[in-house]
């Protein structure tokens, strides 16, 4: 597995953007970084209104990524290091995020964030 440290690292000196680098993205780039396509290239470029149609699309966030991370196994203990959707106090909806072993690290708008969170849905990276 790539160096969990040195991605949140590169992570945190990148600033929040739609269709870039937003908790989506950030999850494709970490899933690319350890040997597994980049399962949001066929969403491309979008923004935040294009996030939202996405969502809607799949009927949320968990849905979209039970279609998108089937190559993944679905866990019930994440691990540091695999990746899920998360609920935490000061969201105001449930994000992407890596699990750090006992924290949630998060790619949002005022930049990364390691928090405790409850896990919605987790798979193995």
């Amino acid at each position: 597995m790539a160096s969990l440290d040195d991605f949140l690292s590169r992570l945190s000196a990148t600033r929040f953007a739609y269709g870039l680098s937003d908790c989506a993205k950030t999850i494709a780039a970490w899933l690319v970084e350890n040997g597994h396509p980049d399962l949001s290239e066929p969403f491309g470029v979008y923004d935040e209104g294009g996030a939202e149609a996405l969502l809607r699309h799949f009927g949320g966030l968990v849905a979209l990524c039970e279609h998108g991370l089937t190559s993944l196994r679905v866990t019930d203990q994440p691990r540091r290091g695999d990746v899920g959707v998360v609920s935490a106090a000061g969201l105001l909806e449930p994000m992407m995020a890596i699990c750090t072993g006992k924290r949630w690290a998060l790619q949002g708008r005022r930049g990364v964030l390691i928090c405790p969170a409850k896990c919605l849905k987790a798979w193995t990276v």
